[in-house]
């Protein structure tokens, strides 16, 4: 007899079970808009707090955003073992586990000693979230490709706007009345509120449609989406767009905070007014004909205003000369970040779970890069150059993707 496929093309999958009426579905899109949230949680909540951290434990500002880093080098490889894993075992186990390895690093980060602990507590607290943050872009990939993919992330994307805009605020508030370690604190507790909510979670890859093949090939779905040149053409457009983003959120503490006199709350403040222009532009992607013509578009505006930015510190030393280019930035950022999404898991939903994966890596790479780098030297001219180096990237790559031949489930 003919060996058995691996997985069922999409084209004859069965479709998922029945989503149990308006109130689950309602229940769903929140709860994929808190998976999708984990990063806002992991990084945004204690992002005032780095310069007390940076006092409590004696380092640098780079050893500090080293923070970021390890939990982007968690977030990224993680996707890449859930990923597989959930197309085997089904969403609903992996996210448990995941989940659980959130909780219990979070918790030990509370009574880190050093900041070489925090440090290593940070990559493990990644490794754990991951899965969720994964899952939140493979479980719509279940049920939905095309259009209605699209209208579903741009839906959880706003949705899950609420993280990013809180969670600075939040942060500021609560680093006055708990510090960072109340903070993390406060992050084991979302972990189990999420891992209660996985228990209403009704599992959206059906036995029938997992990978049935053997253990040892559970990973050979990545060389294919590796070698596909739209999917990674899409990836590191949303890639260089996440680039932008987290040279912002790794030296925004230091320069609204140290530079200018800020405190955290006001930091806070700030903060989510930006991440209100990420969540406008991601809401608005759908607005535009193709996906493909809103990454253009988001790309250029993104060139435009990291230019300006670039070039305005060279004359202008003030914070809302530096904060009025960075809002409308971060709105074109957004657009960027829904279209490439509904692109690069297009292009993937024969292995959601794998394409979610790399597509989450490629950001959390830049990520990994960028931080550090932009605490070095003139901060704010650091941070200004590696915004218009990220932008610049994600501008070629907007082109490519613009100039691809349209697949006939293309958005």
């Amino acid at each position: 007899m003919p060996d058995t496929p691996h997985k069922i093309p999409a084209e004859t999958r069965p479709g998922p079970a029945a989503p149990g009426g308006r109130g689950y579905f309602i229940f769903l899109l929140c709860f994929l808009a808190a998976m999708s949230a984990f990063p806002s949680f992991v990084n945004d909540l204690y992002l005032p707090t780095f310069p007390a951290m940076r006092a409590e434990f004696h380092t640098s500002r780079s050893v500090v955003q080293l923070g970021l880093s390890f939990v982007m080098v968690g977030l990224g490889l993680g996707g890449l073992f859930w990923g597989p894993l959930s197309d085997r075992l089904g969403r609903k186990p992996v996210l448990f586990i995941s989940l659980m390895m959130f909780i219990i690093f979070s918790g030990v980060s509370v009574v880190s000693p050093t900041i070489g602990f925090f440090l290593g507590c940070r990559l493990f607290q990644g490794l754990g979230a991951s899965g969720a943050v994964m899952l939140s872009k493979t479980i719509p990939a279940d049920m939905y490709t095309g259009r209605e993919l699209a209208k579903l992330m741009s839906t959880v994307g706003a949705i899950n706007g609420i993280a990013p805009v809180s969670g600075p605020l939040l942060g500021g508030f609560m680093a006055r009345a708990i510090g960072w370690r109340g903070i993390f604190i406060v992050l084991t507790l979302i972990g189990v509120a999420m891992l209660c909510l996985t228990f209403f979670f009704r599992e959206s890859l059906p036995p029938r449609n997992r990978d049935r093949g053997p253990w040892r090939a559970m990973f050979d779905e990545y060389l294919p989406l590796l070698k596909n040149r739209p999917f990674m053409i899409h990836v590191i457009l949303k890639s260089a767009a996440l680039g932008v983003l987290f040279c912002y959120i790794s030296s925004g503490p230091f320069i609204i905070q140290e530079r200018y006199g800020f405190d955290p709350l006001q930091f806070g403040l700030i903060f989510g007014l930006n991440a209100l222009g990420v969540v406008l532009g991601a809401t608005l992607s759908v607005k535009f004909h193709t996906m493909k013509k809103a990454a253009i578009v988001g790309a250029t505006g993104m060139v435009v205003f990291a230019c300006l930015e670039a070039g305005a510190i060279s004359f202008l030393d003030s914070i809302w000369v530096f904060e009025g280019l960075i809002l409308p930035m971060l709105f074109f950022a957004g657009i960027v970040f829904a279209a490439s999404n509904t692109l690069a898991m297009t292009e993937g939903h024969l292995s959601a779970g794998a394409a979610s994966a790399i597509l989450g890596l490629g950001g959390y790479v830049f990520g990994f890069i960028v931080s550090p780098l932009v605490g070095m030297g003139d901060i704010q001219l650091s941070t200004s150059i590696g915004m218009t180096v990220c932008a610049l990237i994600c501008l070629l790559y907007g082109w490519f993707a613009y100039r691809l031949p349209a697949s006939k489930i293309q958005p």
